[in-house]
């Protein structure tokens, strides 16, 4: 079995080509996978590259209301958290938020933040 390691530096011009063929990926470039606020690794083997890995910074959240508070209060609260959290997040390096509901009013309430749904994610637990 071939040795698979991470190359000392990220091979850009490699990066470049896949991204271009890729019909998910076409559109986006180097640079941008090797912005700030992440990590980007070359996988190789001694024929040459593999692939490539950029990791993000990105914060899951969960929410759950008082049912003691009123839809007001709780309006005016989550506004504030809301937006107290995304700012936070942002000063911190994350690049987005996730957070999970199939409350729609909830769901709708968080899309005036800027949230929307997620189709094409997978996540494995660890």
């Amino acid at each position: 079995m071939e040795k698979v390691f991470i190359a000392p530096n990220p091979d850009l011009e490699d990066l470049e080509v896949a991204l271009a063929a890729d019909s998910y990926h076409k559109g986006q470039t180097a640079a941008q996978w090797a912005e700030p606020n992440g990590e980007l690794m070359t996988f190789a083997d001694k024929g040459g590259v593999l692939y490539h890995v950029r990791i993000e910074k990105v914060l899951r959240v969960h929410f759950q209301h008082s049912p003691l508070a009123s839809k007001r209060r709780l309006a005016v609260g989550m506004k504030h958290g809301i937006e107290w959290l995304k700012d936070a997040a942002r000063k911190s390096g994350h690049r987005e938020i996730i957070f999970n509901s199939t409350a729609q009013e909830l769901v709708e309430f968080f899309a005036r933040f800027g949230f929307h749904p997620m189709t094409d994610e997978h996540k494995a637990e660890l």
